[in-house]
């Protein structure tokens, strides 16, 4: 089987002694949290390489994994992708980024980083925003979402 193309690669440093709710924090990005963010896994590495490519329909926590196999990725863990996205402010400008776990009971979780433009008269302004969810309705990613993903 052929593997499938990469999109691009960021690298960053992660802290790995920060605790889950101060993973969301050191991004610098308005954190909305759900009691997922305790199942946070710990990753290792210090320096990391995060793989991103474009999803383009809606797709399912085991899809997700079937197209990060197929390119010979694993899910980036949280801490990972929470380190890139503050090495690298403008990523979520361009298209949101999310990675996805299990907890212990098993059930799948996400951290998705985006921004969004707020209208406000006069002005418009964007908001930067990272969100840990348990994904619900079997939906982890939609179209155009990067999907991060790292090498073994």
């Amino acid at each position: 089987m052929q593997k499938k193309m990469v999109g691009f690669v960021l690298s960053a440093v992660v802290d790995r002694t920060l605790t889950p709710i101060n993973v969301l924090r050191d991004t610098g990005r308005l954190p909305y949290a759900s009691k997922a963010f305790e199942s946070m896994p710990d990753g290792t590495g210090i320096h990391v390489e995060v793989e991103f490519f474009e999803v383009h329909k809606k797709m399912c926590p085991e899809e997700v994994g079937i197209a990060c196999a197929e390119r010979g990725l694993f899910y980036a863990d949280p801490r990972s992708l929470a380190a890139v996205n503050k090495a690298n402010p403008g990523l979520a400008r361009y298209q949101s980024n999310v990675t996805l776990w299990q907890d212990h009971d098993g059930k799948w979780c996400s951290i998705h980083f985006e921004e969004h433009v707020i209208a406000t008269v006069p002005l418009e302004r964007t908001q930067q925003s990272v969100h840990v969810n348990f994904v619900e309705h079997n939906l982890a990613a939609l179209p155009g979402y990067l999907i991060a993903g790292m090498r073994h």
